[in-house]
């Protein structure tokens, strides 16, 4: 019996739409629907994740002495922010176009995939920051959806650790509408 559970596959019906093989995309794919995150290796070098550090503080820089210094900055709340840096170093444009994270988000959205957004986020340890409220990628959208409606790419330049200002996800947060009380941070202790 073909497609039973006598030889072990699944048989089924109403599904038109199955995944064609079992690439790393189509895994990690697999993992975003379930709990809304997966860890993909970068595939740059040590020299080269340093260099993109490097790089991203040279545009931070460049930014604060455009838009008239710190303080003003400060009055948006961009002091730690670097906006589209892939405008002022192209080097950026390898972080936008990484083949991996294409294939990923072609396998999660289809076929065409649009960069909306590119920011380099400093989360200096111990520090306020606009990015560290409880906040969605897609702000103010209190819906869910049955399939991915974008794809939010996090690059770690950094150690991604507490003692280096690393970010907390919700697991499985891309599921629920609305929220009561803004969560609890997970403790932090190790088991």
């Amino acid at each position: 019996m073909a497609g039973s559970a006598m030889d072990g596959t699944a048989s089924g019906y109403g599904i038109v739409e199955r995944s064609a093989d079992e690439s790393d995309a189509a895994r990690l794919a697999g993992r975003i629907r379930l709990v809304g995150y997966a860890v993909m290796p970068g595939g740059f070098s040590a020299a080269a994740v340093t260099d993109f550090g490097d790089r991203l503080d040279r545009v931070m820089a460049r930014q604060v002495e455009e838009f008239g210094g710190p303080e003003r900055m400060a009055a948006i709340g961009d002091t730690l922010t670097a906006r589209c840096p892939l405008v002022y170093d192209d080097a950026f444009l390898a972080l936008a176009a990484h083949p991996d994270l294409l294939a990923l988000a072609r396998e999660l959205l289809g076929g065409y995939v649009v960069l909306m957004q590119q920011n380099g986020v400093i989360n200096p340890p111990k520090q306020g920051h606009t990015q560290l409220s409880y906040h969605r990628d897609l702000p103010y959208q209190h819906f869910v959806s049955s399939r991915p409606l974008a794809l939010s790419a996090l690059f770690c330049i950094d150690p991604f650790r507490l003692e280096t200002g690393a970010t907390t996800v919700i697991p499985a947060s891309h599921r629920i509408w609305r929220y009561g009380a803004t969560p609890k941070r997970p403790s932090r202790k190790r088991r």
